[in-house]
């Protein structure tokens, strides 16, 4: 393992997301075929309330392997806080097509149907999310 993904959970855990964001375009421009630095630096944006630049870094790894489930969740997540619901809600269909036991996913999801007013979808979303054992423990889901 390179040396700069080691340092890239040090510098998330301890808050420093500036720091871990800058290792990530590092890494992003050593090795830009990695789906998880991708996936990571969209997560750090998110931290930093860059919801476009995120969306793009997920993009980013799911034109890298579009069946990452994990990309497709974190770019619901960015969309939603852009107040993309519609967009928000076909991401995370997405990540649920391809791990249907992705629980953030779906409760994401039922947040998202929540804001479109479909209120009995979204607590069918919500109560899949709880079966499959979802903690909301981040405010965005993003760790």
């Amino acid at each position: 393992m390179p040396i700069v993904t080691m340092l890239h959970g040090t510098s998330v855990e301890l808050g420093k997301y500036t720091d871990a964001l800058d290792s990530f375009n590092k890494s992003t421009k050593i090795d830009p075929k990695n789906v998880a630095f991708w996936i990571n630096r969209g997560n750090v944006l998110l931290k930093l309330n860059k919801s476009q630049e995120a969306i793009a870094s997920y993009d980013k790894a799911i034109g890298l392997n579009p069946s990452s489930s994990t990309a497709w969740y974190g770019k619901g997540v960015a969309l939603n806080q852009s107040g993309k619901y519609q967009d928000a809600l076909n991401s995370y269909n997405q990540a649920i097509q391809f791990s249907p036991s992705n629980a953030a996913a779906w409760h994401g999801k039922g947040l998202v149907l929540k804001s479109l007013n479909s209120t009995d979808e979204s607590e069918k979303a919500s109560s899949k999310a709880n079966e499959l054992g979802f903690k909301n423990s981040t405010k965005s889901g993003i760790a």
